[in-house]
């Protein structure tokens, strides 16, 4: 049999692609065609969420030439895309040019899934591993697509049906990227290509991004190339920074107003990281490992012959070991732990296909090793296997299928309505997952038009701690996922109130219990029974966006304004008129206020506030003054007339930096998580903009484009002088 030159022959280069096929047609007997093509609403876990802001992007977005924008559909609204990782939506609305969008949402979230084994193949390829560890890596890489110890650590299946797609697409390229960047490094090749991985890495993930750069310190510890290879990984980072500038600068310039979100996982048992389904491949790696340790006891030159697998070999002991100090510090510097394990469960998985190679080196051929390890492999997944099989026709039939579609879609027909209209809230249960999942309403913009207040992504809004503790107070069963911020017991009374801060009109409840309670406050009238909904207005709400105080605002001048606000919120009831105000840098400071705050002392722990601090009187100074005001909501602008120019405005619309206002001399942050203004003109307008950061981030965007078109231009070059050359 003929050999390349690589060391494979055609029989094996057959059988890897033969093998390739099978384990990609093995995915696809999951994801059947039938729910892949068919024209609905994919539904399931986040995934039901995640939609409409494909949605988002197609229509709105990308016709418009950008890749973030504002939000006003949930969390009072939100920078949609500047704390989330755009490249799958992206790809999902391009590709909708050519398909249905239905289809197109569908066929991206499992990209990642689909091209996992095809990258482990060429990752392990690109670190000169010859036949069988490649493929063997594809097929073992089966495992941990299937391990169903978690359904939201990333990366396997039922993360992805979880929601958890654009972490698996970034895994994927990450690991593409960790054999492109080992044989770039080692033949001084790829700087471009590298640095446009680890962009493409950057945009469809952060953890890929945080693994891909911490991966690639390893080429650090080689003392004699320590100079080439550092000035090598700086370029890569240089040209993939560049590229991701327009995104990441706006992104880490205002972290602040973001929520951090750094719970510790509870590992309950090592079986947990390390499931059966995994024990195969860490017994191939252990086996491999123990076989090269006694050939070399008894034959230290036969080491030679395993193909030069000892640097490949300490790549993925290092990223393991780097995986799991990584989960260890992640709390300490505001990160999830849980999600550096599944990197690490990945690379043991390629370490088993590693150990095959050693197992199988005395083997004339062999392509013979791959067959049996995918005959044992695919019987044992299938075996293991018990939820995804469930779980994908459910996501993928859509919410069209679900047994309370009916009543999901009636309700949301009686609230359609826009973005200008009151919000909406509703009760959290459990119940809403038979229209699909329980995150059920947080698509009420896409399928009614009307804003609400929860949503997926809640670290990007500084209202969702606000918008958690008002679901606790009106649902008999409440989420709570801010451990650093504390919740309410059923509090209809006082959620009424806060309910009118957040201009919510529409209540719609699911218990028997809630329902009991609220037939019970007047302030409330049933207007609409679907069940198992039923939809209360708030007949005293003032539905109004904008409104003129009644109060002076207290200027807070401490440290903590998150926790503050947060204070202020919990107690509105004490300080009710009383607005706080922070001044992020508008430029007038405290001059234009009357009366500062800087601390609140604690309490002791009591029935009334459960401990803590409470807001001390702050001072009511009347504004004094009548004034008039009309609004228009759009998705991006807010228009507004005012009969008295010298008359704060309250916004109930989540405050960020790239808010501008033409009218007024800046927009401050009012508690909770507001705008606030003070016009001198009668006709204002608020829109959402660009700041220095966002032209920061296009110049730094613009760099790396130049780069890479030079280099890429200056390689052409050199290529067509070569072959003259040649020629001549």
């Amino acid at each position: 049999m003929a050999t390349r030159s690589d060391g494979t022959s055609k029989l094996d280069t057959l059988t890897d692609v033969t093998i390739l096929c099978l384990v990609i047609l093995f995915l696809f007997s999951y994801f059947r065609p039938e729910y892949l093509f068919s024209l609905t609403t994919t539904t399931g876990g986040d995934t039901g969420s995640h939609y409409a802001t494909a949605q988002y992007m197609r229509d709105v977005l990308l016709p418009q030439g950008r890749i973030s924008g504002w939000m006003m559909g949930n969390y009072a609204g939100f920078p949609l895309f500047q704390f989330y990782f755009p490249l799958p939506f992206v790809l999902m609305a391009l590709l909708s040019y050519a398909i249905p969008l239905q289809i197109a949402f569908k066929l991206i979230t499992i990209l990642g899934v689909v091209t996992l084994p095809l990258c482990c193949y060429a990752a392990l390829r690109l670190m000169d591993q010859r036949s069988p560890v490649p493929v063997a890596g594809a097929i073992l890489s089966l495992c941990f697509l299937f391990m169903e110890a978690n359904s939201m650590w990333g990366g396997n299946i039922l993360s992805t049906l979880a929601g958890e797609f654009a972490y698996g697409i970034g895994m994927s390229l990450a690991v593409l990227l960790t054999g492109t960047l080992y044989q770039g490094i080692r033949d001084g090749r790829h700087l471009i290509l590298n640095g446009v991985l680890l962009f493409l890495t950057g945009f469809s993930h952060g953890y890929a991004l945080l693994f891909a750069v911490a991966m690639s310190t390893f080429f650090l510890f080689d003392r004699a190339s320590f100079l080439k290879n550092g000035i090598y990984l700086f370029v890569v980072y240089a040209v993939g920074f560049l590229l991701l500038g327009f995104w990441l600068i706006p992104l880490m310039a205002h972290m602040e107003y973001t929520m951090p979100y750094a719970d510790r996982w509870r590992i309950k048992s090592l079986v947990e990281i390390f499931p059966p389904i995994l024990w195969p491949a860490m017994i191939l790696a252990a086996a491999g490992l123990g076989m090269a340790g006694l050939r070399f006891t008894c034959a230290p030159d036969a080491v030679r012959r395993l193909d030069g697998a000892g640097k490949p070999a300490a790549l993925l002991v290092y990223v393991i070991i780097l995986c799991w100090a990584c989960y260890l510090i992640a709390p300490r510097i505001g990160v999830v732990d849980i999600r550096f394990l599944p990197f690490m469960q990945l690379f043991l998985m390629l370490g088993g296909a590693m150990g095959l190679g050693v197992l199988a080196e005395p083997l004339k051929q062999k392509w013979i090793a791959p067959l049996i390890l995918l005959v044992g492999i695919l019987p044992f997944v299938s075996h293991l296997e018990k939820k995804a099989s469930a779980w994908i026709p459910w996501n993928y039939n859509g919410f069209e299928t679900k047994g309370l579609w009916p009543a999901f879609s009636e309700v949301n027909r009686y609230l359609e309505g826009s973005v200008g209209d009151s919000r909406v809230v509703y009760e959290h249960s459990p119940l809403h997952n038979e229209a699909g999942t329980t995150r059920a309403f947080e698509s009420l913009p896409f399928f009614s038009g009307r804003s609400t207040l929860e949503g997926l992504y809640m670290q990007s809004s500084i209202s969702s701690p606000f918008v958690f503790y008002i679901q606790s107070e009106i649902s008999k069963e409440s989420s709570r996922p801010f451990p650093q911020y504390r919740y309410s017991p059923v509090n209809l009374a006082a959620g009424i109130e806060h309910l009118k801060l957040f201009n919510v009109r529409d209540y719609i409840v699911v218990s028997p219990e809630i329902r009991e309670r609220i037939e019970k406050i007047p302030e409330f009238t049933l207007r609409k029974g679907i069940p198992p909904y039923f939809i209360y207005e708030l007949t005293t709400n003032g539905n109004r966006y904008v409104v003129p105080l009644e109060f002076e605002p207290v200027l807070y001048d401490g440290d903590d304004w998150k926790g503050s606000f947060f204070e202020w919120f919990r107690t509105y009831g004490e300080n009710k008129g009383v607005h706080l105000v922070f001044d992020p840098g508008t430029g007038a400071g405290g001059s234009r206020f009357k009366a500062a705050v800087s601390s609140f002392p604690p309490v002791p722990s009591d029935e009334r506030t459960g401990g803590g601090r409470t807001m001390k009187a702050l001072p009511r100074i009347p504004v004094g003054r009548n004034c008039l005001v009309t609004e228009e909501i759009r998705g991006e602008e807010i228009l507004i007339t005012t009969s008295d120019p010298g008359v704060p405005l309250l916004i109930k619309v989540s405050y960020h930096p790239n808010w501008k206002v033409e009218g007024a001399d800046g927009i401050y942050l009012a508690s909770p998580s507001f705008m606030l203004i003070y016009p001198n003109r009668t006709d204002l307008r608020l829109y959402y903009g660009k700041t220095v950061w966002d032209y920061a981030g296009y110049a730094a965007t613009g760099a790396g484009i130049v780069i890479v078109l030079l280099t890429g231009w200056a390689g052409i070059r050199r290529r067509k002088v070569s072959e003259w050359h040649r020629i001549g």
